[in-house]
């Protein structure tokens, strides 16, 4: 089977090289992760971790090797690419100053959803991580896990579309 059809990957690169002057971040890379799966990328600092995400998620142009996200190019179909993905960093991104339901309406406005798939999306995530019943001021009572919770709840929401 042609590994560039097969649906079962989510995401896939083979050779994938990154240079940065004589640094070479990116030394022929392979990855294939199934789809509906997690992944973490592990390794000390300099190892490439943060320069292969970026590849994949189009915000770097490699320089050798290729990849496809949901089965688009990340060089030739990087507009699909970002469609197609949620990216999140380390650190958390929700306002301060709102609950957790009121932060994930705000993400939905930010995704462009429409009112209907917000008034879908924020009671099931409210059902199922128990978001919205975290009072103001939302930050003061989170642990940092459960703030990358929040982070990775913002990334799953663009498959919610």
């Amino acid at each position: 089977m042609n590994e560039h059809l097969n649906t079962d990957i989510a995401v896939r690169a083979e050779g994938l090289v990154k240079r940065f002057g004589d640094t070479k971040a990116l030394d022929g890379v392979d990855l294939a992760v199934r789809r509906g799966t997690v992944l973490g990328l592990l390794g000390p600092n300099g190892a490439g971790k943060t320069t292969a995400v970026r590849v994949l998620a189009t915000l770097l142009r490699p320089d050798g090797g290729w990849a496809r996200v949901d089965g688009h190019d990340v060089v030739a179909d990087a507009a699909k690419v970002r469609e197609s993905i949620g990216l999140t960093g380390q650190y958390a991104s929700v306002d301060d100053t709102l609950s957790g339901r009121q932060n994930l309406i705000m993400i939905g406005r930010l995704l462009d959803l429409s009112r209907r798939e917000i008034l879908i999306m924020v009671p099931l995530l409210v059902l199922i991580f128990w978001i919205g019943l975290y009072p103001k001021p939302f930050l003061d009572i989170l642990s940092p896990s459960v703030q990358q919770l929040s982070n990775a709840l913002q990334a799953a929401a663009v498959a919610a579309r």
